[in-house]
């Protein structure tokens, strides 16, 4: 039995590439922070990814969207030390296409400048 989640959705898609169009990209801690707390939010990590570290895929805990793993809130210092070992950016979204809050937030590779 395919898995649903697998199943390809137009609608979904569209959605999708409607918030990467309207994100932003930020790699300012102060204005991550900023953006995460304005929603309630709070940095963590999903428990048992780091290995050895206690630190591991890093994610966005808001209240009443915990999702189906386990996450563990983290401070900010070591949520941005892994940010910037892994030279990431935080896309993110600060209107829903209704204008209400939004909480759609992706951490990508971050893209080095041309020289």
């Amino acid at each position: 039995m395919a898995n649903t989640n697998d199943v390809y959705n137009p609608a979904l898609k569209r959605r999708r590439s409607s918030q990467r169009k309207n994100a932003r990209q930020l790699t300012n801690h102060a204005e991550i922070q900023q953006w995460v707390q304005a929603r309630s939010g709070s940095p963590a990590t999903v428990e048992g990814t780091g290995g050895a570290e206690p630190v591991g895929i890093l994610r966005i805990r808001f209240p009443g969207y915990e999702g189906k793993t386990t996450l563990k809130e983290i401070s900010w210092e070591d949520f941005f030390k892994k940010f910037e070992e892994r030279r990431l950016a935080f896309l993110c979204q600060d209107k829903t296409a209704e204008g209400t809050l939004s909480k759609y937030w992706k951490l990508v590779r971050r893209a080095d400048s041309p020289v």
